[in-house]
């Protein structure tokens, strides 16, 4: 089994989704006559990629039940009641 924890998959999701938020900002501010520059492209893509990433990492590490929908994120599986690990 992995050692990842569902808290370390999310805030690793969320610094992803920071990241491209952060880049998506700073290719709007810097674009000239609503032309996309580079920049806000590729922070398009990396919160994308950050969504992704929450989408299919967000699982138990014991049964692969799907935690996408749970806020807060729960303490063990709600499937197969095992405690996660911090």
């Amino acid at each position: 089994m992995k050692n990842n924890s569902p808290q370390k998959q999310a805030a690793i999701s969320w610094i992803i989704l920071m990241i491209g938020i952060l880049l998506a900002v700073i290719g709007a501010m810097t674009a000239k006559e609503y032309r996309v520059n580079l920049c806000l492209l590729i922070g398009a893509m990396v919160v994308v990629g950050g969504i992704v990433y929450h989408l299919t990492m967000m699982k138990c590490p014991y049964c692969g039940c799907s935690l996408v929908g749970y806020r807060p994120i729960p303490k063990e599986c709600p499937k197969c009641h095992k405690k996660f690990e911090e």
